[in-house]
């Protein structure tokens, strides 16, 4: 039986892609303890332990992996995205914690580089926010154009909860406000099939 096909938002219009496989491609969420912090990592330890099946949240940070790379959003000035890439399971500035299947995505390919291409247009580096606008936000937003559902709530909770009190919370967290991750969003126009192909066409 032919495997139901899968949407994906491009130009404003639905469009239909199923993989040949069947299943598609593996999409996991990668959750970091933020900034490699030892404090950081016993609070999460003790909000969102692994183990537990209750987690209140915590401080992280999180990239969505597809096709053999881990993409990510953080700060960027001058105007440039905000998006990133990295290895995945291994951002330089955060400390590895956990990964989780989220479905499978039957988008090809191609249209995942659309939604990456819309991505790094949306997200620019200079609207990074820790609380309001950060890397929970896009995993969740990149996921559901995927078509794998949403990132489980516990990753973002707190970010959430203190958005009402944001005064406060960046003024205790004063260092921590910026998720400054390398920009290197190879999605632009100018780039040949050559360097996309390092990235997105990895199995």
């Amino acid at each position: 039986m032919p495997s139901a096909p899968a949407p994906c938002v491009g130009d404003g219009s639905i469009r239909w892609h199923a993989e040949a496989d069947g299943q598609g491609k593996p999409v996991y969420l990668n959750i970091y303890d933020a900034f490699h912090d030892k404090s950081i990592r016993w609070l999460n330890s003790w909000l969102a332990p692994e183990a537990s099946k209750w987690r209140l949240g915590g401080a992280f940070h999180t990239g969505v992996e597809v096709n053999g790379m881990e993409w990510s959003y953080g700060y960027a000035d001058d105007g440039d995205s905000g998006v990133a890439w990295n290895l995945p399971r291994d951002h330089h500035q955060h400390q590895f914690r956990q990964s989780i299947l989220l479905g499978h995505t039957q988008l090809s390919q191609d249209l995942i580089m659309d939604v990456l291409t819309d991505l790094c247009e949306e997200y620019s580096g200079e609207d990074y926010h820790m609380l309001r606008r950060n890397c929970c936000h896009f995993a969740d937003d990149f996921c559901q154009r995927l078509a794998v559902g949403q990132i489980p709530g516990w990753v973002h909770r707190l970010a959430n909860l203190f958005g009402n009190a944001e005064g406060l919370v960046l003024g205790v967290t004063k260092g921590l406000s910026s998720c400054s991750c390398t920009n290197r969003c190879w999605v632009e126009n100018g780039k040949d099939d050559g360097d996309k192909a390092q990235w997105l066409y990895r199995l």
